[in-house]
């Protein structure tokens, strides 16, 4: 509206101007609160029904190891396993095998190619290729074991959550407790196979080992050429482990005759000796073996067809 001009004495009320009200409040929201996920669901522990009843292994593989020194025939005593379980397959971290024949057949040995890491090994080991009824070979658990360092070095930090390149860099002790838990890993692959009726042959190459004693001086002993360091020490694991160590070894035949001398035998006196290899399953205090059913305690191995020792394990051939 358009007031007319103004004149002197004239006056005008102020237009009223409405007043709005004040806006209603905003209602107070409260801020969101980060709830912690619901607690898993309990499973209720159900017990297993046991029974007792006569513990004979039926069905079950059994667990060998044999270790000796290069070239006394570790590989060529495998190949006579042919004639007592359906399969050997070896499981070959050297070259070694590729050349062995088995002494009547001329039979090459059945092996897995392309296994060349550690994590391959556990791998087969898991896989379905193995039935009741065949033997697995390792050749040898000594070039397993050197496989397991660079499977140690890419899973396992140290302490700082640094990359370690060798055993010692996880600090004192720590590394060789590290290389012992994941050889059980594969020792538990195993007696998987062997619950399924799968032997195990492990080859071994032969070393010494200091042995600590409560009761005198410490000393030297033949055994698996395995880690062994103080507490962590998978030689004595695979030892526990296994229900046959053989050593595969020279044994001294020197023989000093004696008696009346004999016509075509040895002059009385005189020492007539020599060295054959055989297979002792009965330990010293300077060597280790055992066996929990073989109770000769050397059976011979002199010639590289004898399968006395599979004879004695397995029974009658197939």
């Amino acid at each position: 509206m358009t007031l007319p001009a103004r004149k002197t004495g004239d006056t005008y009320a102020t237009p009223t101007v409405p007043v709005q009200p004040p806006p209603p409040p905003r209602p107070s929201v409260a801020p969101k609160v980060k709830l912690p996920p619901p607690p898993p669901a309990q499973r209720q522990h159900v017990a297993k029904k046991f029974a007792i009843e006569s513990w004979t292994g039926q069905g079950e593989g059994q667990k060998t190891v044999v270790y000796g020194g290069s070239g006394l025939g570790k590989t060529t005593l495998v190949t006579l396993l042919q004639q007592y379980k359906d399969r050997v397959v070896v499981v070959g971290l050297d070259d070694g095998g590729r050349l062995i024949r088995h002494g009547k057949t001329g039979d090459a040995l059945l092996h897995v190619p392309g296994i060349e890491t550690f994590q391959d090994v556990r791998d087969f080991l898991q896989s379905d290729l193995l039935v009741k009824g065949d033997v697995v070979v390792i050749d040898t658990i000594t070039k397993l074991e050197e496989l397991s360092l660079p499977f140690i070095f890419q899973t396992i930090k140290g302490d700082k959550g640094a990359t370690c390149d060798n055993i010692e860099a996880y600090g004192f002790g720590k590394g060789y407790r590290y290389l012992l838990d994941t050889f059980r890993l594969v020792l538990s692959d195993l007696d998987a196979l062997v619950r399924r009726g799968v032997d195990v042959v492990l080859l071994a190459q032969m070393s010494n080992a200091k042995i600590a004693t409560a009761e005198g001086l410490d000393y030297f002993q033949e055994g698996p050429k395995l880690c062994h360091y103080n507490n962590h020490s998978s030689r004595l694991e695979v030892i526990e482990w296994a229900d046959h160590v053989l050593r595969l070894a020279l044994h001294d035949t020197t023989v000093v005759a004696s008696g009346p001398v004999q016509k075509g035998g040895p002059t009385k006196g005189k020492i007539v000796g020599g060295e054959v290899r055989a297979i002792y399953t009965e330990g010293q205090a300077w060597y280790m073996a055992k066996s929990r059913t073989l109770t000769d305690p050397i059976v011979s191995y002199e010639d590289v067809l004898d399968d006395t020792i599979w004879s004695l394990i397995y029974g009658d051939k197939k």
